[in-house]
């Protein structure tokens, strides 16, 4: 499987992908599109527990950002900036039941999530961050296959992303 990402949208991935296929597979020509998988933000309306073991070699896991909707144009982003206090803790601080967590109406829209891998074997530690943004829409085809096989283990793990059917 080859993933394309092109600036410009669809119309220029279409344009790379048919210059693939044409150069690299001229016998098939034809493209099968993997199918988007919808994220799953509502479950990230409490504050998740990570469960990593040491073997994962990840350091820390956190919901960095949430962005909410309201019926009628209401929208809102809250960014966790500082040490010590979790994105759910500020907010309960902030608005108590008027949270947009709590409230009634709201829902989550987006959110990013930051993964601090371990550094190991001479490499510093990484901080990965990946956006999901609903309905299907992810910053995980422009992360390396390493990221990115590491990242989707984990949130088809912690059921914040539904499992691929074709690959399990």
């Amino acid at each position: 499987m080859i993933e394309i990402c092109a600036k410009g949208g669809n119309k220029v991935r279409d344009e790379y992908a048919k210059a693939f296929a044409k150069n690299f597979t001229p016998e098939n020509d034809a493209r099968v599109e993997a199918p988007r998988r919808n994220v799953l933000l509502h479950n990230l309306r409490s504050a998740p527990d990570f469960a990593v073991e040491p073997a994962d070699g990840i350091e820390s896991i956190e919901v960095s950002s949430l962005n909410f909707y309201f019926p009628g144009g209401g929208f809102s982003r809250f960014e966790c900036r500082g040490q010590g206090e979790t994105i759910y803790q500020f907010l309960d601080k902030q608005f108590a039941d008027h949270s947009p967590l709590k409230a009634k109406g709201w829902t989550i829209i987006g959110a990013a999530i930051r993964i601090v891998l371990r550094a190991v074997e001479g490499k510093r530690r990484k901080t990965l961050t990946v956006t999901l943004n609903s309905p299907n829409t992810t910053t995980l085809p422009n992360k390396t296959d390493l990221d990115r096989h590491i990242t989707l283990g984990l949130l088809e793990f912690q059921k914040r992303y539904p499992k691929n059917p074709h690959l399990h």
